[in-house]
């Protein structure tokens, strides 16, 4: 199951994110999360989503099960801030020092955008980006739905412009 915006959800993925740190927030209200649970509603993973500055929004993940990703997840999560929200552009900035992270983040289907010099510890921070019209999970959304939002195709050009 697929659950969005649950203060106690987001506050778990916050805490995870920051690797354990008991005083990482969840802003209820303005960051955004989407989780995935199991049959007896245990906290499996999800992406939470903050930033929000209109045109753009941060992405992180955080995960406990090892199956914890579906394409409900990615689905939801990518329809709502693009579809939703009506943001341009998800960020994702990551650590150089974790190729697994970076690697899963191009599976998803960012790219790199910049990097920022020794900015982490022991190394730099990548940022990458996903436009609208990169998101290959967006045609995962039913044609119904798409319609109502937004056309990416059209999006798609006005980005470039």
């Amino acid at each position: 199951m697929v659950v969005i915006d649950n203060p106690f959800h987001g506050k778990a993925l916050a805490v995870k994110i920051a690797e354990g740190n008991p005083d990482a927030t969840f802003g209820e209200g303005w960051d955004h999360c989407m989780a995935r649970l199991d049959d007896q509603g245990n906290l499996m993973g999800g992406f939470l989503f903050d930033h929000y500055l209109g045109r753009s929004i941060c992405i992180h993940v955080a995960k406990w099960h090892p199956r914890w990703l579906n394409r409900h997840l990615l689905v939801a999560s990518f329809g709502y801030v693009f579809l939703q929200l009506k943001v341009e552009k998800v960020l994702a900035l990551m650590r150089s020092t974790r190729p697994e992270t970076l690697k899963f983040a191009r599976g998803l289907g960012f790219v790199p955008e910049t990097v920022v010099r020794d900015a982490v510890p022991g190394g730099d921070l990548v940022i990458y980006s996903m436009y609208a019209w990169q998101c290959r999970w967006l045609a995962l959304v039913p044609p119904d739905l798409l319609a109502r939002h937004v056309n990416v195709a059209q999006r798609r050009d006005c980005s470039r412009s």
